[in-house]
């Protein structure tokens, strides 16, 4: 035997197995069949009465076989539910014995309550006589065209197996009656209606109604037609005739017989493989942009081809449209040899310009040891110190525009005092009224890309909170000079310390003081030379002090005050003997 607690352990593995959840699986969808179950008729027999009746297929048409079909009927105040089984053509007979012999009229209903191939019908309870014979009815109307002006619906007649003449009225389920005809000898008859009796395009029931005379009990039949559309696809090109290295423009458009179709799946076939999709605008346009160099010289046939997504419409394909891909031109001897000697000149350059710096500093080192400046001649300097540099550089590296010109702009945006990335970032594109046509923002990296815009003069805005924003022009299309384009915004703060480096520095006793000394002391040192408050010079300091260690980042909107009050340190401010 095992030991008690080898043999609990085991017992807790095997009760969490057993209850443990079941795995979630991915949701199964069954699609069912649609049926329609009916009672055509009831005839009396020596041992009762014989009820006979079908469940068919509605998308089908054909019968359904070895089903379960429940008849429910009335004999005075006693209800009966019996089963019978449907045959290999969906019909089915069912013996009712013991019903009373007297009685000529039942009330008579059919259901079947569906299982995992068919869904469940139900047929409303009717008023069938024993001594009549079932009328069956057939309607020949399916799919009808909605561009015709009226639409032909044939109804048949028969009681087994023999034409009949008879009234039958029609109407559309939930609808307007659309009228009645008295089928002919052959018991077929045909009906007229217009498309607007039909209703708009899609499916419709139609209910076909003979309400019972003195040779046939009342039956209906319900049948589903179809209100389509022809579509019309066209397909054109720019140029019938297109270059091996060129580019193939297609156009085209979609629509029904009433509208255009929008959001059309639209497949281009080109030899007859799939070559490209497109899907179709509000106004049922589409376009194709496809390299020429993708299909061999020669003749090009292209088709499309529609795929429909509702039922009323149909199927399409555009006329064959040709193309002409002419051969590629032969390149002369002379321009290989001024191609290689044009490559072989241009990496000079290239390497000329990367190892410019390396040379002039080894040049450099060969000559005069650089003397050090004293420390008063950088003092001298440093009010002529430059300004953090901002704007916008444009990329001089644009060898793919040398090729093909370009329509899309690209680059970063970084900092002018370190060059550290600036991300978030607005950029818009505005046109000649100053409306924004395009907005994007520079991501983690700083990096931006504005997509193909049309030809002509655009204006690019760039914002950043705590930055003073750039405006800079750009001319469509380009050779490459805006791709990879370096935008340094400067900072609100740095712009406000050189307001107010350029303001102070007269003011020190010494111009080296401006690296050591607060602005604080500043003011103190002014002020007691002048011999009172110099109160722009405070406001000055104040606004700086807040730009630099309030931890609030100023907008641009800062700068003019600034501004002012810079200016506003005048002569009679500064100490003398300046």
């Amino acid at each position: 035997m095992l030991p008690r607690r080898i043999a609990l352990v085991l017992l807790a593995a095997a009760t969490l197995v057993l209850v443990a959840p079941p795995a979630l699986a991915a949701p199964v969808v069954t699609v069912k069949g649609r049926t329609s179950v009916r009672v055509l008729g009831v005839q009396r027999s020596a041992s009762g009465v014989v009820v006979q009746g079908e469940l068919l297929d509605r998308d089908l048409g054909g019968g359904v076989k070895d089903r379960q079909v429940e008849i429910t009927f009335v004999e005075g105040d006693a209800v009966r539910t019996r089963r019978v089984a449907t045959d290999a053509d969906g019909r089915f007979t069912l013996l009712l014995p013991g019903v009373s012999t007297t009685l000529q009229t039942f009330r008579i209903s059919a259901r079947f309550r569906g299982d995992h191939e068919y869904a469940a019908d139900a047929q409303d309870p009717q008023e069938l006589d024993v001594t009549k014979a079932a009328l069956e009815l057939e309607l020949g109307a399916s799919d009808l065209d909605g561009t015709s002006a009226s639409h032909p619906l044939h109804v048949r007649t028969r009681s087994e197996g023999q034409p009949v003449s008879v009234a039958v009225s029609l109407r559309i389920e939930g609808g307007r009656h659309l009228g009645t005809v008295q089928t002919g000898a052959d018991g077929s008859a045909t009906l007229r209606v217009t498309s607007r009796d039909l209703g708009e395009l899609g499916t419709a029931v139609l209910i076909a109604h003979f309400a019972g005379d003195a040779r046939f009990n009342p039956t209906s039949r319900r049948h589903e037609i179809l209100l389509s559309s022809p579509v019309a696809l066209t397909l054109s090109a720019h140029e019938s005739e297109v270059a091996a290295d060129g580019e193939i423009l297609l156009t085209g458009s979609v629509r029904d017989a009433r509208a255009p179709i929008p959001g059309a799946t639209i497949a281009l076939e080109a030899m007859g493989r799939h070559a490209a999709s497109a899907l179709s605008d509000s106004a049922g346009r589409f376009a194709f942009r496809l390299s020429a160099a993708e299909f061999p010289p020669g003749r090009l046939e292209l088709t499309a081809r529609f795929t429909p997504t509702l039922i009323w419409h149909r199927a399409a394909t555009s006329p064959l449209l040709t193309l002409q891909i002419l051969p590629p031109r032969p390149i002369p001897v002379g321009r290989y040899v001024a191609l290689v000697i044009a490559t072989l000149l241009t990496l000079a350059v290239l390497l000329l310009v990367r190892f410019a710096p390396a040379l002039r500093r080894l040049l450099g080192a060969r000559g005069t040891r650089r003397r050090r400046p004293r420390p008063s001649e950088e003092a001298g300097r440093l009010d002529e110190l430059p300004e953090v540099a901002s704007g916008v550089e444009f990329s001089r590296r644009g060898l793919r525009g040398l090729i093909r010109p370009a329509f899309d702009v690209s680059g970063t945006v970084v900092d002018a005092s370190d060059r550290i990335p600036v991300a978030g970032a607005e950029l818009s594109v505005v046109d000649a009224n100053g409306v924004a046509v395009v907005e994007t923002t520079s991501g983690a990296r700083g990096e931006f890309a504005i997509p193909a815009l049309p030809a002509g003069l655009h204006t690019v805005v760039v914002q950043r909170h705590g930055y003073v924003s750039e405006r800079f022009s750009v001319q469509l299309p380009h050779r490459g000079n805006l791709h990879a384009v370096r935008i340094n915004l400067a900072q609100v703060r740095v712009r406000i310390l050189e307001l107010y480096r350029a303001a102070t520095i007269s003011l020190l006793p010494a111009k080296e003081r401006w690296a050591c000394w607060t602005p604080r002391e500043t003011v103190r040192h002014a002020g007691r030379r002048a011999g009172r408050r110099l109160a722009p010079l405070e406001d000055l300091t104040l606004l700086l002090e807040r730009a630099y260690w309030s931890g609030a980042i100023l907008d641009e909107a800062a700068l003019p005050d600034a501004a002012r009050l810079a200016e506003s340190v005048s002569v009679e401010d500064r100490a003398p003997g300046r």
